[in-house]
């Protein structure tokens, strides 16, 4: 009884005391602005430090004790805190030949442009009391470690900066050590192929963007989740949240949690033109959702599976292609319509086959939206007069015999028309295509004009050393050419036009040995090149008829 009293008259001071340890414990934490900085007790764990590439001995002895070592791929601003030399001291408790130094320094928070090539170390890694010890101000230091560091003195900055919480960040690793280093190595299937030591002769560049409409953020994949990137700033925000996702997709009695779980954390996304919403393909339906998970339905339930679902430009249509034809869905009724009804076996409607996929397209979906959504041209294929192919796969583990349809050189070559179907249903309306003789010609690009009245296409001989630029209307299917471009060796599929606000166009070429830029008016006379000289345009930036013309401001690589 008499400890219980004594206890409680002493309630207040207890609390004092126990109030002051835990303003002790967390003042360290909570500094903020310029304060000094001289102690451990003082240190937290960053996510991550920062350092000049220009300190290449202090990342090859990173590199040398065993610490991964990474460099940034893009240029990013970063909240960071960075540390300003006020002393430096001396160990006097240790010889001259072992002395260390800590420095004493003055913590200021600043938000500083990091460029591509710096070096990022994280901190959670095996070795982080050696990454703490070698790279953080309050750490006591050796002179052969300060010697990574070049001259250091009172007032200047300390060249390590911290960033302290999770930021994704495209990044890579650094060059390995000059003695991990491999040259002449010989190019074998196992140097190209192979699952392990497999050469990388694309390198790792920074790739996967998404522009958006606004031209100031793209889409990007960093650290497994899909971001909004500030083009200029390199900052970053979740573009979605998977939770929210994930609730949308627990609404449809199809999709259990688990699955609803799965499908949120995906990163690549069939998505509409407003980027607000995406088409998942699950056990060979299509499922809608918006990405704020107001909105979930389910568009299609019958057998097979549905390939190369697309957006309409409008974002109320879906197109596909079932059992090599072509239909078309309505987001809003989920009402669904047979385009064409003739596919199967040797036929195949906006799906390529082998030939057109492998050499031509580089892709299997052959059908295209027009941009006001009314209408799909699409190529059809028929493969019978093409002989069969088999072919034996022996790089797994079990061998796969193949049997397709595959022209061998001089042979027959796949039958391919144009189409043109409306949305609302009717019957196709088949180009002219009869002053190319069957067979011995290939459709090598199309697309829709600009108006939507109009499709162009490009027809070349099977030795492509022609190439018609053609044109057609949507309601009828007789076609004209608007120019035929030739070469003694290879004219070369061009990209899809640009079109400009007058109609004319510009279009790439390789008519003079090298790969420039031309421009032509609407009715396919060639104005002037673009570009010239001893050198390749290869793509289109920007065009900006606004400020300028398009020679002039119009950016290349």
């Amino acid at each position: 009884m008499r400890f219980r009293q004594c206890f409680r008259a002493t309630d207040v001071t207890w609390a004092n005391l126990i109030v002051s340890a835990l303003l002790v414990f967390a003042t360290p934490h909570e500094l903020h602005g310029d304060q000094p900085v001289n102690s451990r007790a003082s240190w937290r764990s960053p996510y991550a430090y920062l350092f000049p590439a220009t300190l290449n001995k202090l990342t090859e002895h990173l590199q040398q004790e065993g610490i991964e070592v990474c460099e940034l791929r893009d240029d990013v601003d970063l909240d960071v805190e960075v540390y300003i030399i006020e002393r430096i001291p001396r160990g006097k408790k240790q010889t001259p030949q072992r002395r260390s130094i800590r420095l004493k320094t003055r913590r200021v928070s600043e938000t500083r442009r990091f460029y591509a090539g710096t070096i990022l170390v994280k901190n959670q890694q095996k070795l982080q009391d050696e990454v703490e010890k070698i790279l953080d101000p309050n750490s006591r230091k050796r002179p052969e470690i300060w010697q990574l560091f070049g001259h250091l003195k009172k007032g200047d900055y300390y060249p390590i900066v911290k960033l302290n919480s999770y930021v994704p960040i495209t990044h890579g690793g650094v060059r390995p050590l000059p003695e991990k280093r491999q040259f002449n190595k010989p190019i074998t299937f196992e140097t190209v192929y192979g699952p392990e030591n497999k050469v990388s002769f694309s390198g790792s560049p920074v790739s996967g963007l998404t522009w958006l409409r606004d031209g100031e953020h793209y889409l990007q994949v960093r650290d497994s989740r899909l971001y909004k990137v500030h083009a200029v700033s390199g900052r970053s925000t979740p573009f979605f949240d998977p939770n929210q996702l994930r609730n949308g997709l627990r609404t449809l009695p199809t999709i259990s949690e688990k699955t609803a779980q799965s499908l949120s954390k995906q990163t690549q996304f069939e998505m509409n033109p407003e980027r607000r919403a995406i088409l998942i393909d699950y056990e060979n339906d299509l499922y809608y959702c918006t990405l704020n998970c107001d909105k979930a339905v389910r568009l299609t339930s019958s057998p097979g599976k549905e390939k190369y679902s697309t957006f309409s430009p409008s974002g109320e249509f879906v197109a596909f292609v079932r059992e090599k034809n072509l239909y078309v869905v309505d987001i809003a009724t989920q009402a669904e319509r047979a385009l064409t009804s003739d596919g199967g076996g040797m036929i195949a409607n906006g799906e390529a086959d082998w030939v057109y996929c492998e050499e031509v397209f580089s892709h299997p979906r052959t059908f295209w939206w027009s941009p006001d959504s009314s209408a799909i041209a699409f190529l059809c294929f028929d493969d019978r007069p093409v002989n069969e192919f088999t072919v034996v796969n022996n790089v797994g583990k079990k061998q796969d015999v193949e049997v397709s349809p595959y022209p061998k050189a001089g042979e027959l070559n796949p039958k391919v028309k144009i189409g043109i179907v409306f949305v609302a249903g009717g019957a196709v309306r088949w180009i002219d295509l009869d002053s190319y003789i069957e067979g011995a010609y290939l459709i090598t690009r199309l697309g829709w004009m600009p108006d939507s009245e109009s499709i162009y296409f490009c027809v070349q001989d099977r030795a492509q050393t022609w190439l018609d630029f053609n044109v057609a209307p949507k309601s009828r299917g007789q076609s004209s050419r608007l120019f035929r471009e030739t070469t003694q060796a290879w004219v070369e599929p061009p990209e899809n036009p640009t079109f400009l606000a007058d109609g004319a166009f510009l279009l790439f070429s390789d008519r003079t040995g090298w790969k420039h830029l031309y421009l032509y008016d609407r009715s396919g006379q060639l104005k002037h090149a673009v570009t010239t000289g001893t050198w390749e345009a290869r793509r289109i930036h920007q065009v900006d008829e606004k400020n300028g013309d398009c020679s002039s401001k119009t950016e290349f690589f």
